[in-house]
């Protein structure tokens, strides 16, 4: 307590000392050009905190994407963010996707767990790890929000947020677009829009997209086929009451993540073959064959949204219906593959009243349920002896959360923030687990039902549990309006990721929700009439009962447990600036500076240290406590997947041409620095750093009705490792790695009427 209390009085007065210069030159450059008649950068008006806010008066650090710029760039699903923030990752795999930001990690493995990131769909937070998928077209904006949001968002929400606005129905217009999409890898993309007022007062909208390209690996994996539509209604029958309705529906079917074989060669890896060398194209290098992978999945929902403006404030219910079908096999695995049958419903309501934002104290509360059943199968390899594991679970999740968030003026240009969130989870679970002996190969058959005991069927364990876990999270902090064009602030705010079960014994067979603390400070300022845009922040996270998957033995077959192992802290900072140089020439940059270490990190799992190549050199201790039990002590060695530096600088320049049109080119440079990939601290596991850069060209014609592009995407071909597996069992040489997206290039078009 006494080291974060020295932390916030030292932030206060380093602060202080920025702030005094930096408010001198806001205000000199505000006063110093009365009537330009140049341009400026333009207004961005974000909602992350609810409300429509400016985003240099939100007291957050958040990167904003319009809509346009997500398809000029070419970004159209979670991974494709990764591009616009550095230091961060968003990668699939295969049905889920993992997160890391800011040092934050979380992995959803099945429709059992929870991410540590919330991702909002039209203000609907997506509550299982699979459902973030068919998103990312006819959007308004993405925003991606850092550090933990636990008194707005609620759960799951420990490493930030990502808020997916899509484009609502427009009334009184009748609009429609088109645009495609085609390069190398068989790229082709579609996407399409049109608005049809209905009445005056009411309007429809339908947007749809496809996504397709071939895959990246020699046997075809990593590929692309996804489809969406969205069919949305606005109606506003007075002048103070909005009904938004929205149906959205989304399917995937691929080959799954692509993977290919490394082997220990000294204290580093090499592959086996080359870095685009499929697995399925390397089977003769296991043990035994292993069946192709797969991704054949569909999501589709329903949201209404409710908005009704009264005297004394606004009211939005939001209520949700959500339903998804995961079906994957994936083969690369370190044990085996693992085959995922889930089918999860979701059904959410939030009730919120926001005062009006022109008084003294202004205020925002709320309440929020949820409810989430799931019914699956999943199915693990233990390629050693020849078996596979066969779960069949049905889930229950409920969730209540009363919450409110206050703001009082305390002068005309400092506020106090205060707010606070009480959630309830209650987890219920009925799972059967069963091991199937003498299973193995390409083409092995599965149950999709509970199985009849017999001499190659193997009832292991039940579970039928119900637990309940209580979070209490909060914010509190000051802003400062410095000068007209700069705005300061500083808080401490909390948030948690919900406990849940695995497939254990009783007794061990669940763990608890981890917690995060994050201080921050941060300032964020126009400069040069407001051609000049630079935003800082600097925060500090301490992280207690951190969740980790790892794997264990258990009645022979290797099970991915979780526990709570970690207390940490990530300290760091991040500076942001937009430049308008020149009327036509723009350059932006995005540095941000992060370290971390565990204070604890100790967990149990099944394989030991090697006792050569490279998994002999991990740092960590470890103790055997039974033949298949080992404890790994790997405190104080560093924070996985967290580099030191990484930073964005991007470049636009635009040319006027004769007859009205423009031709502007675009560059985007992504640096990010090297960092440990994996828990076990070994000497091959440390990913080096790595440059990336996209460029552009853009041809719009004079009527602004249509565009063309040439683009590129990791014009440098790098490739380097992003996820590496390897046990560390015996003296084991097999490592499975997965690497980065190769060069990808092409034209896109877009036309308007």
């Amino acid at each position: 307590m006494t080291r974060h209390f020295h932390w916030r009085f030292e932030a206060t007065s380093v602060l202080f000392a920025l702030i005094s210069p930096i408010a001198a030159l806001a205000q000199s450059s505000t006063q110093a050009e009365p009537g330009s008649n140049s341009k400026e950068l333009e207004e961005v008006i974000v909602t992350t905190q609810h409300l429509q806010e400016n985003l240099q008066k939100a007291a957050v650090s958040v990167t904003v994407a319009t809509g346009d710029h997500l398809v000029m760039r070419g970004i159209n699903d979670n991974a494709g963010l990764a591009r616009l923030v550095p230091g961060i990752s968003i990668a699939p795999n295969n049905a889920y996707t993992n997160y890391n930001i800011r040092g934050i990690t979380s992995g959803g493995v099945n429709a059992l767990s929870d991410t540590a990131i919330a991702v909002n769909y039209n203000g609907v937070s997506l509550a299982t790890p699979s459902s973030a998928s068919g998103l990312y077209f006819d959007l308004e904006r993405v925003e991606l929000v850092n550090g933990p949001q636990g008194t707005l968002y609620g759960r799951n929400a420990t490493a930030g947020a990502i808020n997916v606005v899509a484009k609502r129905p427009v009334l009184g217009e009748f609009s429609a677009s088109v645009g495609a999409d085609a390069g190398n890898f068989d790229i082709f993309n579609g996407r399409g829009t049109v608005n049809i007022p209905l009445s005056e007062k009411t309007a429809l909208r339908i947007a749809g997209q496809t996504i397709n390209h071939g895959g990246y690996y020699s046997d075809g994996n990593s590929d692309q086929h996804d489809r969406a539509a969205r069919i949305s209604f606005l109606a506003r029958p007075t002048s103070n009451l909005t009904l938004y309705l929205t149906g959205d529906y989304a399917s995937t079917d691929n080959n799954g993540l692509g993977v290919t074989l490394q082997q220990a060669c000294g204290t580093s890896f090499c592959f086996l073959a080359d870095e685009r060398t499929g697995l399925e194209d390397l089977m003769s290098n296991l043990p035994q064959a292993r069946p192709a992978s797969f991704n054949d999945s569909y999501f589709w929902g329903l949201t209404g949204t409710l908005e009704w403006e009264t005297d004394a404030g606004t009211l939005t219910v939001i209520p949700a219906f959500r339903r998804h079908s995961a079906h994957t096999m994936a083969n690369n695995a370190s044990f085996g593959a693992i085959r995922g049958f889930d089918d999860p419903t979701q059904k959410s309501i939030e009730v919120r009243f926001a005062s009006l934002q022109d008084r003294r104290l202004r205020y925002q509360a709320g309440v929020y349920a949820l409810e989430v059943d799931v019914d699956g199968v999943g199915n693990s390899e233990t390629a050693a002896n020849r078996s596979w594991s066969a779960n069949f679970y049905q889930s229950k999740t409920t969730s209540y959360a009363p919450f409110a968030q206050l703001t009082f003026s305390l002068t005309d240009t400092l506020r106090i923030v205060g707010g606070a969130r009480y959630t309830t989870d209650k987890k219920e679970t009925y799972s059967q687990r069963f091991t199937l002996l003498n299973t193995f190969g390409p083409d092995v058959v599965l149950p999709d039902t509970p199985p009849a005991v017999g001499p190659n069927v193997v009832f292991n364990l039940a579970l039928d549990e119900s637990r309940k876990w209580t979070s209490t999270t909060y914010k509190a902090g000051l802003e400062w309006d410095v000068a007209p064009n700069s705005f300061a602030y500083l808080d401490v705010r909390s948030g948690f990721k919900a406990g849940g079960f695995f497939f254990g014994p009783p007794g061990n067979n669940s763990y608890d929700p981890e917690e995060l603390t994050a201080y921050s400070l941060g300032i964020k300022n126009r400069f040069f009439g407001n051609r000049l845009q630079a935003n800082f922040e600097a925060f500090l996270y301490d992280y207690t009962d951190q969740q980790l998957s790892v794997n264990l033995l258990l009645n022979g077959q290797q099970v991915v447990t979780t526990q709570n192992v970690g207390q940490s802290k990530i300290k760091g900072a991040e500076l942001t600036l937009d430049w308008l140089v020149l009327d036509d020439t723009r350059i932006g940059a995005d540095v941000r500076w992060a370290q971390g270490d565990y204070d604890q990190l100790v967990y149990t799992q099944s394989t030991g240290k090697a006792t050569s190549g490279v998994a002999s050199t991990s740092r960590c201790n470890v103790t055997q406590l039974a033949p298949s039990s080992f404890l790994w002590d790997c405190s104080g060695l560093g924070f996985p997947n967290l580099s030191k530096w990484a930073y964005n600088v991007d470049v636009e320049q635009t040319f006027s041409l004769p007859g009205g049109g423009s031709l502007s080119g675009t560059a985007n440079y992504r640096y990010q620095g090297e960092r440990d990939t994996s828990l076990l601290f070994t000497a091959g596991s440390t990913a080096a750093s790595n440059t990336y850069l996209d460029a552009n060209i853009q041809y719009r014609a004079a009527s602004g009705k249509w565009d063309v592009t040439a683009f590129v995407n990791n014009l440098i071909n790098r490739q380097p490792v992003v996820r590496a597996q390897g046990t560390g069992a015996g003296n084991t040489i097999i490592y499975y790695a997965t690497v980065g997206t190769p060069r990808t290039y092409g034209l896109r078009t877009n036309f308007r009427f």
